[in-house]
Formats: C-alpha cells, structure tokens, sequence
C-alpha cells in the first residue's frame, strides 16, 4: 500500500490538533494553532480559514447552550449551578452584548450583605439576549454550510442564503439586532453571487464541468447519509440531557462530531455536558465530604454519651491488692506484642524432653546433633563465638535424660558461657553480651504512675490491705 497517502502531511496533522482542541471546549487554544497554521506558508491557508470559523461558531453555540443551562437553573433557583455555568462561560470570546449580560448576571449572583443573591427569576432582556444568540448562531451555520455548497452548487448556496435572509427578517428581535444581522447575510449573498461567476465561467469547460458533477453527486450522496445518522444521535443526546446522563450524552455528542466534524451543534453540546457533569460531580463529592464531617462529629458525641448499665451496675473497684495485681498482669500479657507464630513454634519445641550423652564433643557436632534430633534452625553466632575466644571445635560435656530442651542448652552452654535466643525463626547460640544488646519493646500500663493521687487518698498498707472498703473509689472515705 502507498505509505504517502496513507500518512497525513505535517500541515494535516496541525490542523488536526487544532480540531481535537475544539473538540475539547478549549476554544482559545484552538484558535491559536489555526491562526499558526494559516501564518505557517504551508499552503493551508483556506483550511485554516474554515477551521477557525468553525471554532469561532462552535464557542458560540456552547456559550449559548450555557447561557441558556444557567438561565434555566435560575427559573429553578438553583443559583450555585447557575453561577458555575455563567464563570464557565465568562471564558469565551463573546459579543460584547452578551459578554455584558454575563457579567451583569454574576454581579447579580453575588450575596449581597444579608448572605444571599440578589436575583430572581431571568428578566425578559436575559430572554431577548438568547434569542439573538440563537439567530447570530443559525446564521453563522447557514453561511458555513452555504460556502462548502459554493464548490459544487453556488444557485442552492445562494437560495439557502436567501432563505436565512427571509428568516432573519421575520424573526422577532429588535431593529438595532435586525439591521446588523441582515447586512451580515446580504454580504455573504453578495461574495457567493461573486464566487458564482466564477463558477460559471469554469463550467463552461466540459472536463471541469463533468468532474464538479462527479463531486456533487458524492457530496450529496454522503450528506445525506451522515445528516440521517448525525440527526439520530443527536436527538439521543438531547434526551440523555433533559435526563441529566451527561456522561451518556457527551459520549453520543463525540460520536455525532466523529461523524459530520463540521456541524459545531456537536462540539457544543459536548463541552456543555462536560461542565454539567463536571459541576455534578463537584456537587456529589461536597454533599458527600460535609456529610462524613456531620457524621464523624456525632460520633464523637455519641463516644461521650455514658453507657446505661454500667451506669445501673456500677464501676467493680479492686477490694485487695492481690486482686489489683492480678488485674494488671492480665492486662500486662495483653499488651505484650504477637509473636510471630514461626518463633511460637520454637518456643514450644523448646519444652520437649530430650536425652543427651556429650563428652568431649566438639560444639558444632554437638548443635548438628540437635539439629537432627529436634528439627530446629540451629545457628551459632560466629562473631560472639569469636568474642568469647570459641570455635565450633570447642569441646562440651553433658549427659541428661528426660529433661527440656531449653535446659539441656542451658547446662551445656553455661561452661562456655554462651546461650541462645529465638531470633529471626532460628535459635541462634549466642554470646550473653550479644543478648543483652537485643532491644525487645515491651509495652506496660503506667497510668497510676503519670496520673497524681487525689489530696488525701491513701494507698495499701504494707500488708496488702487497704483502709478503705473500696480503695480505688475516688468516693472512698478517707482517715482522718
């Protein structure tokens, strides 16, 4: 296959970034890049052109699909969403007229010094100015549609361009409005009676003349397909909005874009159904955040709240110290740190019986043996062996029968003043040096040690006895 053709040029790819820019409600951005290209000498000059007017008509639809979002939320009184539409669409590029009712409309929005906003329903001029939104839109669409027309039928171009003119003249806005909007129309109808000169001259060439009907044909042929399937999506993408599925309806927008990229309606009503959904969003995750703030409160209330019958029974005191101390030795045991269960297992096997007849065995002969016997990880710790001036040659004697494993150990390591600790899942024969540099955490309950005793409270005697009835009572009688 041909690579050059199915490669498009650098010129097509620019133009195609700015497209998806469009496509993406950053308008300004677009523009950029199409004035970029159009500056660029790269022959893209017409295209740039009629990119950039696309831009400047699809930013003018989304303002006025937003214009009328928010006039639409005030009738609601929903003024934050409102709001939130109108500072999105204080962003565009837009007629002055407009551009002074936005600002108007927000001022208006503001709280005023009791806290709320100063508007109410939208007055008939926010009505009029849509209105005139909606026909400066038509006609900058019918003058677009009328001017791809031009390269194959200026006469329908010039009659779709009449027929806006009728319109505009009959629609309901002021004189002022009027005026100037006919004469844009007149213009265009002026350059494509122009153009159509031009045309005309060329038709009288039979070649030309065969190849625009060729060209028309397709054109007519593959608008009316994409205007059929453009229509229908577009239609499920109105619905999926009066819904407020604007995911659903910003995804079928794209599809109808992908499908005629020079309608703007599309790239309008997709940038409108990303800021709903961006602004619902919002909304959810601020609804939600004050909810789980409201409810970590009330359970810290609800934490301060006495428990009824502990209430009813009372707080059991301690009557000796004997039974205080039992008390806190559970809680102590409590508090000490899991082991891991593969040193739990060691610990165990540490209790079995063993029997053992050393004599002058050397003491890796004598752990080897152990090893086997018993199926613990025995290491020894070469480097404490090493500070005591001991190797595994180093002899030991023990003959025992029946007794635990960790005092077999203990009896044969004592003459080499070793040990051994459970460390890392093995039994490591260490140096009692090397153990008392272990650091083990251990956690103790030292509250009547930080917390001061109550002016006059006395404690137990030094037979363990207490001169009270119940000695940890704060209500306790106190001698005299």
């Amino acid at each position: 296959p041909d690579q050059t053709a199915a490669t498009p040029s650098p010129g097509q790819q620019l133009l195609e970034q700015a497209r998806a820019l469009m496509n993406q409600g950053n308008f300004a951005a677009a523009k950029q890049e199409a004035q970029k290209i159009r500056a660029s000498g790269l022959g893209l000059e017409s295209q740039a052109d009629e990119l950039l007017g696309q831009i400047v008509l699809a930013e003018q639809a989304s303002a006025l699909k937003l214009y009328e979002a928010a006039l639409d939320a005030l009738r609601k009184g929903d003024q934050d969403r409102a709001r939130a539409l109108l500072t999105e669409m204080s962003t565009a590029e837009l007629d002055p007229a407009t551009a002074q009712k936005v600002q108007d409309l927000l001022a208006r929005l503001r709280p005023n010094g009791s806290g709320k906003a100063s508007v109410g329903e939208p007055t008939p001029d926010d009505t009029e100015a849509v209105a005139n939104q909606k026909l400066n839109l038509e006609i900058g669409t019918k003058i677009a549609e009328a001017r791809r027309l031009m390269e194959v039928d200026p006469d329908q171009a010039i009659q779709l361009l009449q027929a806006q003119l009728d319109a505009v003249k009959a629609a309901p806005v002021s004189p002022a409005v009027a005026k100037t909007m006919t004469r844009r129309v007149e213009v265009a109808i002026e350059l494509a009676k122009k153009d159509k000169a031009v045309f005309d001259k060329k038709m009288q060439d039979k070649a030309y003349r065969d190849e625009i009907e060729r060209k028309k044909l397709r054109i007519l042929e593959a608008d009316k397909a994409k205007k059929a399937q453009f229509a229908e999506l577009m239609q499920k993408a109105q619905q999926a909005m009066s819904e407020n599925r604007f995911e659903d309806a910003e995804l079928l927008a794209r599809k109808a874009n992908a499908i005629d990229p020079n309608e703007v309606a599309a790239v309008a009503l997709m940038n409108v159904a990303n800021v709903r959904r961006h602004y619902e969003r919002d909304k959810e995750l601020r609804t939600l955040k004050n909810e789980g703030a409201l409810t970590a409160f009330q359970e810290v209330d609800r934490a301060s709240v006495a428990d009824p019958e502990v209430m009813k029974r009372d707080i059991a005191y301690p009557t000796s110290f004997a039974e205080l101390t039992q008390k806190r030795r559970a809680l102590n045991e409590r508090l000490k740190p899991r082991k891991d269960p593969a040193i739990v297992a060691i610990e165990a096997k540490l209790n079995d019986p063993v029997s053992l007849n050393f004599a002058d065995t050397p003491l890796g002969e004598a752990l080897e043996f152990l090893r086997s016997y018993t199926g613990l990880n025995i290491v020894p710790d070469q480097g404490a062996l090493a500070e005591e001036g001991l190797t595994l040659g180093s002899k030991v004697t023990l003959q025992v029968k029946d007794i635990k494993l960790k005092n077999a150990l203990k009896l044969m390591l004592q003459p080499l003043h070793l040990t051994y600790r459970v460390d890392e899942e093995v039994l490591l024969i260490t140096s009692p040096q090397s153990n008392r540099q272990k650091l083990i955490t251990q956690a103790y309950d030292v509250t009547d040690l930080v917390i001061p005793r109550e002016q006059g409270q006395q404690g137990p005697r030094f037979d363990g006895t207490f001169p009270s009835p119940n000695p940890l009572s704060p209500e306790a009688p106190v001698n005299p």
